[in-house]
């Protein structure tokens, strides 16, 4: 196979030929299923790459930052989970005039349109997520000095908003993709050595995180994800 555009001629072709030979003219359909095999042989494609032509990838906007916030995993994670697709990481190492710059993103891998969905979902409450922390470090937090402790604080909020966001996504989601066999497929032939999933590890307790978590809850019950006429066209978000 050449390109990926021409791949996906080909995949057509074949799933083409596949459909036809489920016909009732047994004729016909022989015909199909033969020419539907020597396509397969000639280009070196199994059921399984029929199977994953489905899938595809939607990265999400980059980020300079390299280390990953435990929160944000969380989202991502929630997110994918509720449209049945698995997400992965991206690390593109960019040259800078002055140095080496690193740009991070989240791809999130499903059948179409579900991962165009879940990763403007993810980009629209990510955004969100962290305007509502800078505002609470910002107008909440304005008298603590410890910066470790002003980190951790923030850090509960943004699992509490994490959390409370979750009963949001998946009312919007409702779950209508139930093919994640075929997800795993893909990323098994795509990226046979891929780890696993990135996890949010659990926040210290310290005194004041049930209050911020307080907070965090509080703040995202008023983000809500508007549905549009066909989810695949368009994904708003409310304030």
């Amino acid at each position: 196979m050449t390109n990926t555009h021409d791949t996906s001629k080909i995949l057509d072709k074949i799933k083409k030929c596949l459909e036809l030979s489920k016909s009732t003219n047994a004729n016909e359909a022989a015909v199909a299923l033969k020419q539907a095999k020597a396509l397969m042989e000639k280009y070196a494609i199994d059921e399984i790459d029929i199977k994953i032509s489905v899938v595809a990838e939607t990265e999400t906007h980059s980020s300079n930052t390299k280390s990953i916030k435990n929160y944000e995993a969380s989202l991502a994670n929630l997110v994918a989970r509720e449209f049945n697709c698995e997400v992965i990481i991206n690390h593109v190492a960019t040259k800078k005039w002055n140095g080496k710059s690193h740009k991070r993103s989240w791809a999130f891998v499903g059948l179409k349109p579900y991962n165009e969905i879940a990763a403007y979902v993810f980009d629209v409450l990510n955004s969100r997520l962290k305007k509502d922390r800078l505002n609470y470090v910002k107008y909440k937090l304005i008298g603590f000095y410890d910066k470790g402790l002003k980190t951790q604080r923030a850090n509960a909020f943004c699992d509490a908003w994490v959390y409370r966001i979750s009963t949001t996504v998946k009312d919007f989601a409702e779950r209508k993709n139930p093919h994640k066999e075929i997800v795993d497929h893909y990323l098994a032939k795509k990226y046979p050595d891929i780890g696993e999933s990135v996890e949010s590890k659990k926040t210290k307790n310290y005194n004041g995180s049930n209050l911020d978590r307080k907070a965090g809850f509080e703040q995202a019950e008023g983000v809500y994800l508007h549905d549009a006429v066909h989810k695949e066209e368009i994904v708003k978000i409310g304030y």
